[in-house]
Protein backbone atom coordinates (compact mmCIF):
# COMPACT_ATOMS: atom_id res chain seq x y z
CA UNK A 1 0.00 0.00 0.00
CA UNK A 2 2.92 2.39 0.78
CA UNK A 3 4.67 1.80 -2.28
CA UNK A 4 1.09 2.19 -4.20
CA UNK A 5 0.96 6.21 -2.64
CA UNK A 6 4.32 7.10 -3.21
CA UNK A 7 3.74 5.81 -7.05
CA UNK A 8 0.62 7.80 -6.55
CA UNK A 9 2.22 11.05 -5.37
CA UNK A 10 5.01 10.57 -7.33
CA UNK A 11 2.62 10.55 -10.75
CA UNK A 12 0.73 13.74 -9.53
CA UNK A 13 3.89 15.38 -8.80
CA UNK A 14 4.93 14.67 -12.90
CA UNK A 15 1.37 16.12 -13.84
CA UNK A 16 1.20 12.74 -15.04
CA UNK A 17 -2.37 12.06 -13.23
CA UNK A 18 -5.26 14.33 -12.50
CA UNK A 19 -5.18 15.19 -9.85
CA UNK A 20 -8.17 17.56 -9.28
CA UNK A 21 -10.83 14.97 -10.26
CA UNK A 22 -13.29 13.82 -7.98
CA UNK A 23 -11.82 9.97 -7.91
CA UNK A 24 -8.50 11.08 -7.72
CA UNK A 25 -8.87 13.31 -4.17
CA UNK A 26 -10.90 10.61 -2.97
CA UNK A 27 -7.95 8.57 -3.33
CA UNK A 28 -5.64 10.58 -1.89
CA UNK A 29 -7.95 11.78 0.97
CA UNK A 30 -8.32 7.83 1.96
CA UNK A 31 -4.13 7.94 1.42
CA UNK A 32 -3.97 10.30 4.13
CA UNK A 33 -6.07 9.15 6.27
CA UNK A 34 -4.37 6.17 6.40
CA UNK A 35 -1.03 7.81 7.13
CA UNK A 36 0.43 6.67 4.31
CA UNK A 37 0.65 9.79 1.92
CA UNK A 38 1.76 13.15 3.92
CA UNK A 39 4.48 15.49 3.13
CA UNK A 40 4.09 17.74 6.58
CA UNK A 41 6.84 17.52 8.55
CA UNK A 42 7.07 18.88 11.93
CA UNK A 43 9.59 21.98 13.21
CA UNK A 44 7.82 22.24 16.48
CA UNK A 45 8.78 20.28 19.45
CA UNK A 46 8.53 21.44 23.20
CA UNK A 47 11.96 19.88 23.78
CA UNK A 48 13.80 22.48 21.35
CA UNK A 49 11.35 26.05 20.87
CA UNK A 50 10.74 28.22 22.89
CA UNK A 51 8.57 27.52 26.23
CA UNK A 52 7.05 31.48 25.60
CA UNK A 53 6.80 31.00 21.84
CA UNK A 54 5.66 27.12 21.84
CA UNK A 55 2.13 27.63 21.33
CA UNK A 56 2.28 30.35 19.09
CA UNK A 57 4.77 28.44 17.05
CA UNK A 58 2.34 24.99 17.19
CA UNK A 59 -0.41 27.32 15.99
CA UNK A 60 1.64 28.66 12.50
CA UNK A 61 2.58 25.31 12.07
CA UNK A 62 -0.90 23.79 12.63
CA UNK A 63 -2.15 26.62 10.09
CA UNK A 64 0.17 25.04 7.24
CA UNK A 65 -0.78 21.66 7.81
CA UNK A 66 -4.46 22.94 7.63
CA UNK A 67 -3.60 24.82 4.40
CA UNK A 68 -3.08 21.35 3.07
CA UNK A 69 -6.09 19.16 4.39
CA UNK A 70 -9.19 21.87 4.74
CA UNK A 71 -10.39 21.79 1.00
CA UNK A 72 -10.87 17.78 1.64
CA UNK A 73 -13.03 18.08 4.69
CA UNK A 74 -15.45 20.89 3.01
CA UNK A 75 -13.89 23.43 4.86
CA UNK A 76 -14.60 22.90 8.47
CA UNK A 77 -12.96 19.65 10.52
CA UNK A 78 -13.51 19.22 13.94
CA UNK A 79 -10.96 19.79 16.60
CA UNK A 80 -11.13 16.21 17.57
CA UNK A 81 -10.59 15.21 13.92
CA UNK A 82 -7.67 17.82 13.57
CA UNK A 83 -5.95 16.12 16.92
CA UNK A 84 -5.58 12.68 15.64
CA UNK A 85 -4.76 13.80 11.96
CA UNK A 86 -2.09 15.91 12.93
CA UNK A 87 -0.38 13.82 15.71
CA UNK A 88 -0.34 10.88 12.86
CA UNK A 89 1.57 13.35 10.43
CA UNK A 90 4.28 14.14 13.11
CA UNK A 91 4.67 10.23 13.43
CA UNK A 92 6.64 11.04 17.02
CA UNK A 93 7.18 13.74 19.34
CA UNK A 94 3.07 14.03 19.44
CA UNK A 95 1.32 16.76 21.08
CA UNK A 96 -1.03 16.60 23.98
CA UNK A 97 -5.14 17.82 23.53
CA UNK A 98 -4.58 20.55 25.57
CA UNK A 99 -1.52 21.84 23.49
CA UNK A 100 -3.62 21.44 20.52
CA UNK A 101 -6.46 23.71 22.15
CA UNK A 102 -3.54 26.33 22.62
CA UNK A 103 -2.83 26.67 20.08
CA UNK A 104 -6.01 26.98 17.97
CA UNK A 105 -6.86 29.54 20.35
CA UNK A 106 -4.13 31.41 19.08
CA UNK A 107 -4.80 30.31 15.31
CA UNK A 108 -8.46 31.98 15.88
CA UNK A 109 -7.05 35.59 17.06
CA UNK A 110 -4.53 35.45 14.79
CA UNK A 111 -4.97 33.50 11.28
CA UNK A 112 -6.80 35.69 8.21
CA UNK A 113 -7.58 32.25 6.85
CA UNK A 114 -9.08 29.89 9.88
CA UNK A 115 -11.37 30.05 13.11
CA UNK A 116 -12.72 28.56 15.78
CA UNK A 117 -15.93 27.57 16.22
CA UNK A 118 -18.52 26.21 19.28
CA UNK A 119 -21.51 24.41 17.99
CA UNK A 120 -24.30 24.43 20.48
CA UNK A 121 -23.83 21.08 21.54
CA UNK A 122 -20.58 21.98 22.54
CA UNK A 123 -18.74 20.30 19.28
CA UNK A 124 -15.61 22.30 18.60
CA UNK A 125 -14.47 22.85 15.11
CA UNK A 126 -11.89 24.91 13.04
CA UNK A 127 -13.30 25.97 9.82
CA UNK A 128 -12.16 28.09 7.03
CA UNK A 129 -13.30 32.06 7.11
CA UNK A 130 -14.70 31.39 3.83
CA UNK A 131 -16.56 28.64 4.81
CA UNK A 132 -19.90 29.25 3.33
CA UNK A 133 -22.77 27.77 5.33
CA UNK A 134 -25.61 28.04 3.03
CA UNK A 135 -23.91 26.57 0.16
CA UNK A 136 -22.69 23.83 2.22
CA UNK A 137 -26.14 23.17 3.18
CA UNK A 138 -26.94 23.42 -0.25
CA UNK A 139 -24.35 20.67 -1.13
CA UNK A 140 -25.88 18.14 1.38
CA UNK A 141 -29.69 19.15 0.16
CA UNK A 142 -27.79 18.03 -3.69
CA UNK A 143 -26.38 14.88 -1.86
CA UNK A 144 -29.08 13.63 -0.26
CA UNK A 145 -31.29 14.23 -3.87
CA UNK A 146 -28.71 12.60 -5.66
CA UNK A 147 -29.03 9.38 -3.26
CA UNK A 148 -32.98 9.00 -5.23
CA UNK A 149 -33.99 8.65 -1.10
CA UNK A 150 -33.37 9.80 2.35
CA UNK A 151 -30.40 9.63 3.92
CA UNK A 152 -29.16 8.84 7.25
CA UNK A 153 -26.62 11.09 9.27
CA UNK A 154 -24.20 8.20 9.29
CA UNK A 155 -24.26 7.70 5.37
CA UNK A 156 -24.22 11.19 4.79
CA UNK A 157 -20.93 12.05 7.13
CA UNK A 158 -19.46 8.84 5.18
CA UNK A 159 -20.35 10.32 1.87
CA UNK A 160 -19.04 14.01 2.97
CA UNK A 161 -15.47 12.97 4.60
CA UNK A 162 -17.33 14.42 8.05
CA UNK A 163 -17.02 12.50 11.09
CA UNK A 164 -20.94 11.97 12.14
CA UNK A 165 -21.16 13.95 15.44
CA UNK A 166 -20.27 17.19 13.12
CA UNK A 167 -23.06 15.54 10.60
CA UNK A 168 -25.60 15.76 12.84
CA UNK A 169 -24.54 19.22 13.94
CA UNK A 170 -24.47 20.29 9.75
CA UNK A 171 -28.01 18.82 9.37
CA UNK A 172 -29.92 20.42 12.39
CA UNK A 173 -28.77 23.37 11.18
CA UNK A 174 -29.28 22.71 7.60
CA UNK A 175 -33.37 22.02 8.89
CA UNK A 176 -33.27 25.08 10.56
CA UNK A 177 -32.46 27.08 7.45
CA UNK A 178 -34.75 24.91 5.57
CA UNK A 179 -32.57 22.99 3.49
CA UNK A 180 -33.59 19.30 4.64
CA UNK A 181 -36.26 17.78 6.70
CA UNK A 182 -35.87 14.92 8.67
CA UNK A 183 -38.22 12.00 8.58
CA UNK A 184 -38.16 10.17 12.11
CA UNK A 185 -39.08 6.36 12.26
CA UNK A 186 -38.53 3.05 13.82
CA UNK A 187 -35.81 2.92 11.61
CA UNK A 188 -34.42 6.21 12.72
CA UNK A 189 -34.23 9.40 11.01
CA UNK A 190 -33.83 9.88 7.41
CA UNK A 191 -32.81 13.55 5.97
CA UNK A 192 -34.46 14.62 2.81
CA UNK A 193 -33.92 17.40 0.04
CA UNK A 194 -36.70 20.33 1.53
CA UNK A 195 -38.77 20.24 -1.48
CA UNK A 196 -41.45 21.93 0.48
CA UNK A 197 -39.48 25.47 -0.03
CA UNK A 198 -39.87 25.56 -3.57
CA UNK A 199 -43.31 24.58 -3.27
CA UNK A 200 -45.95 27.07 -4.72
CA UNK A 201 -49.34 26.06 -2.91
Amino acid sequence: MVEIAEAIKTKLARNELDGTSEEMQEIQAVMFNMGIASDFSTQVSKDTSDKKMYHQALALEIEKFLNTIIDKFGGVVGLIDLYCMYNRARGTDLISPDDLNIACKKLHQSSQRFMMKTYPSGVVTVQSKMFNEAAYYQRLAETIRASNGGMSANKLAERMNVNVILMKEHLQAAEEKGAVCADESYEGIQYYENRFASYTF
